[in-house]
């Protein structure tokens, strides 16, 4: 006869196995896709106060939903990706792309297993689609850091949000010398009057931008519980918000012609 040392644990892993099939994993896609319902029904609920007696809409769960998509969307490595490259000549090309901050180029494999290297200087944009269908686009912008060995060039940049300010990313992966360990560094940039410009202090640089909402903008980040400006969460979710707001009021002055 079967050891009850064998049965209780194959039984207890069976049910345990059974409950995340029907219950867990279909929960957690109910919750994903109610998220992402939700996230659309809060940014059209914004109402620009300037210009409507409707009180602005803001959730608790803003904040939530904002980590949910930034992780999904903007914060996870840059891993090659199928997508496509614009050239500044007008040509096209597809395949898997594969992004390299520190060659400053988007490396292309096509489907018939060429590699191709396009610098920075040759690309107009770039748009990445992976498995989940969440596209990331790149731009070239010309920029020159701080570094002494450094020159302007152009450079290739996430473009994380694009409206009156534009929020910029570039991610470099260092790997561990002997080790399968990787870590990556990233850096955040704004553009002020056509000129790239690293976010540093986000308070200092990018804040004053949007004063014509400052009240907005203060509860906004009092209700999100956003204290460290300089965090990526924070930055993004600021940048996003603002934007929208940005962009209502446009709407809305059209409407009114």
């Amino acid at each position: 006869s079967q050891s009850s040392n064998d049965t209780f644990p194959t039984g207890m892993h069976i049910a345990a196995y059974k409950k995340i099939i029907e219950v867990t994993i279909p929960g957690v896609e109910q919750l994903r896709n109610t998220l992402e319902s939700k996230s659309r029904i809060i940014v059209n609920t914004y109402i620009c106060k300037k210009y409507s007696k409707t009180e602005l809409i803001m959730r608790k769960y803003t904040a939530l939903i904002g980590i949910l998509l930034i992780s999904a969307n903007f914060l996870q490595a840059q891993a090659p990706t199928a997508g496509s490259v614009l050239l500044t000549n007008q040509g096209e090309v597809t395949g898997t792309v594969d992004i390299n901050s520190f060659i400053n180029s988007a490396i292309v494999t096509t489907d018939d297993e060429r590699q191709l290297t396009y610098h920075a200087s040759m690309i107009e944009e770039v748009v990445t689609v992976d498995d989940c269908d969440r596209e990331r686009s790149y731009r070239s912008f010309d920029y020159r850091s701080r570094n002494f060995f450094d020159r302007m060039e152009k450079k290739l940049f996430q473009v994380v949000n694009d409206g009156s300010i534009t929020l910029l990313r570039r991610v470099f992966e260092y790997d561990i010398f002997n080790s399968s360990d990787e870590y990556t560094i990233e850096e955040w940039y704004y553009i002020e009057e056509g000129k790239v410009e690293r976010i540093r202090n986000f308070r200092r640089q990018v804040l004053p931008l949007m004063d014509d909402y400052a009240e907005e903008m203060k509860e906004f980040r009092k209700l999100n519980k956003l204290r460290n400006l300089n965090d990526d969460l924070s930055m993004y979710l600021m940048v996003s918000y603002y934007n929208r707001l940005r962009s209502l009021e446009e709407q809305s002055l059209l409407s009114q012609r």
